[in-house]
Protein backbone atom coordinates (compact mmCIF):
# COMPACT_ATOMS: atom_id res chain seq x y z
CA UNK A 1 0.00 0.00 0.00
CA UNK A 2 1.20 3.53 -0.65
CA UNK A 3 0.41 6.59 1.44
CA UNK A 4 -0.15 10.04 0.00
CA UNK A 5 3.42 11.04 0.82
CA UNK A 6 4.68 8.20 -1.37
CA UNK A 7 6.02 6.01 1.44
CA UNK A 8 5.03 2.39 1.85
CA UNK A 9 2.76 1.60 4.77
CA UNK A 10 0.77 -1.25 6.29
CA UNK A 11 -0.77 0.96 8.98
CA UNK A 12 -4.47 0.70 9.75
CA UNK A 13 -4.77 4.52 10.08
CA UNK A 14 -2.97 6.95 7.76
CA UNK A 15 -3.30 10.75 7.47
CA UNK A 16 -2.08 13.20 4.85
CA UNK A 17 -2.13 17.00 4.87
CA UNK A 18 -2.46 19.24 1.82
CA UNK A 19 0.55 21.29 0.71
CA UNK A 20 -1.01 24.51 2.06
CA UNK A 21 -1.61 22.86 5.45
CA UNK A 22 -5.35 23.63 5.52
CA UNK A 23 -6.83 20.20 4.69
CA UNK A 24 -6.15 16.78 6.19
CA UNK A 25 -7.69 13.46 5.20
CA UNK A 26 -7.51 10.29 7.27
CA UNK A 27 -8.00 6.77 5.91
CA UNK A 28 -8.77 3.87 8.26
CA UNK A 29 -8.97 0.13 7.63
CA UNK A 30 -10.53 -2.02 10.32
CA UNK A 31 -11.59 -5.61 10.96
CA UNK A 32 -14.19 -6.40 13.63
CA UNK A 33 -16.08 -9.32 15.16
CA UNK A 34 -19.30 -8.69 17.04
CA UNK A 35 -21.53 -11.58 18.09
CA UNK A 36 -21.57 -13.87 15.04
CA UNK A 37 -20.46 -11.42 12.32
CA UNK A 38 -16.93 -10.57 11.16
CA UNK A 39 -16.41 -7.69 8.79
CA UNK A 40 -13.80 -5.55 7.13
CA UNK A 41 -14.32 -1.81 6.74
CA UNK A 42 -12.55 1.15 5.14
CA UNK A 43 -13.32 4.78 5.98
CA UNK A 44 -12.16 8.23 4.82
CA UNK A 45 -12.57 11.41 6.89
CA UNK A 46 -12.07 15.02 5.73
CA UNK A 47 -10.78 17.76 8.06
CA UNK A 48 -10.14 21.49 7.63
CA UNK A 49 -8.21 23.82 9.90
CA UNK A 50 -10.41 26.21 11.86
CA UNK A 51 -9.50 29.76 12.91
CA UNK A 52 -7.72 28.42 16.03
CA UNK A 53 -5.47 26.16 13.94
CA UNK A 54 -7.14 22.88 14.93
CA UNK A 55 -8.33 20.32 12.39
CA UNK A 56 -12.09 19.78 12.59
CA UNK A 57 -14.23 17.29 10.66
CA UNK A 58 -15.70 19.23 7.72
CA UNK A 59 -17.62 18.63 4.51
CA UNK A 60 -15.80 17.97 1.25
CA UNK A 61 -17.25 18.34 -2.24
CA UNK A 62 -16.75 14.61 -2.90
CA UNK A 63 -15.24 11.70 -0.92
CA UNK A 64 -14.38 8.35 -2.49
CA UNK A 65 -13.14 5.04 -1.03
CA UNK A 66 -12.44 1.71 -2.68
CA UNK A 67 -10.71 -1.42 -1.52
CA UNK A 68 -11.17 -5.08 -0.78
CA UNK A 69 -11.78 -7.54 2.01
CA UNK A 70 -10.18 -10.97 1.89
CA UNK A 71 -12.58 -13.76 2.90
CA UNK A 72 -11.10 -17.17 3.80
CA UNK A 73 -13.06 -20.22 4.87
CA UNK A 74 -11.68 -23.67 5.54
CA UNK A 75 -11.94 -25.78 2.38
CA UNK A 76 -12.76 -22.78 0.13
CA UNK A 77 -10.55 -20.74 -2.14
CA UNK A 78 -9.72 -17.34 -0.56
CA UNK A 79 -11.79 -14.59 -2.21
CA UNK A 80 -11.28 -10.83 -2.44
CA UNK A 81 -14.57 -8.94 -2.11
CA UNK A 82 -14.44 -5.46 -3.66
CA UNK A 83 -15.94 -2.63 -1.59
CA UNK A 84 -16.41 1.04 -2.51
CA UNK A 85 -18.55 4.10 -1.89
CA UNK A 86 -18.72 7.74 -2.96
CA UNK A 87 -20.47 10.61 -1.19
CA UNK A 88 -20.92 14.22 -2.23
CA UNK A 89 -20.98 17.07 0.30
CA UNK A 90 -19.93 14.74 3.14
CA UNK A 91 -17.55 14.67 6.12
CA UNK A 92 -16.82 10.96 5.86
CA UNK A 93 -17.48 7.93 3.70
CA UNK A 94 -17.11 4.21 4.45
CA UNK A 95 -17.54 0.84 2.77
CA UNK A 96 -17.67 -2.61 4.39
CA UNK A 97 -18.28 -6.33 3.85
CA UNK A 98 -19.42 -8.78 6.52
CA UNK A 99 -19.49 -12.56 6.85
CA UNK A 100 -21.11 -14.86 9.42
CA UNK A 101 -18.20 -15.83 11.71
CA UNK A 102 -16.97 -15.76 15.30
CA UNK A 103 -13.29 -15.13 14.47
CA UNK A 104 -11.24 -12.63 12.46
CA UNK A 105 -9.55 -15.61 10.75
CA UNK A 106 -12.43 -15.46 8.23
CA UNK A 107 -11.41 -11.88 7.32
CA UNK A 108 -7.61 -11.73 7.60
CA UNK A 109 -7.24 -8.56 5.51
CA UNK A 110 -9.12 -5.32 4.82
CA UNK A 111 -7.40 -2.68 2.71
CA UNK A 112 -8.28 0.31 0.61
CA UNK A 113 -7.59 3.81 -0.64
CA UNK A 114 -9.52 7.03 -0.72
CA UNK A 115 -9.47 10.60 -1.92
CA UNK A 116 -11.15 13.91 -1.23
CA UNK A 117 -11.67 15.54 -4.61
CA UNK A 118 -10.23 19.06 -4.66
CA UNK A 119 -8.16 18.60 -1.48
CA UNK A 120 -4.81 18.59 -3.25
CA UNK A 121 -4.12 15.08 -1.89
CA UNK A 122 -4.17 12.53 -4.69
CA UNK A 123 -4.81 9.33 -2.73
CA UNK A 124 -4.26 7.83 0.72
CA UNK A 125 -4.28 4.12 1.61
CA UNK A 126 -4.32 1.87 4.67
CA UNK A 127 -4.47 -1.81 5.55
CA UNK A 128 -5.65 -3.90 8.50
CA UNK A 129 -4.38 -7.44 8.87
CA UNK A 130 -2.20 -9.35 6.41
CA UNK A 131 -2.43 -11.83 3.57
CA UNK A 132 -2.25 -15.31 5.13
Amino acid sequence: MFAAAGGQTTADTVSATSSNGQIRITHKSRRHVILAVAWGRIQLEHYEKNVWGKFKLSKADRLEVSGDVLVTREGDIPTFVLISDTKDDAKQVAAAHGEPAISLSVIPLAEGCGTAVGSGISQICSQSGAFP
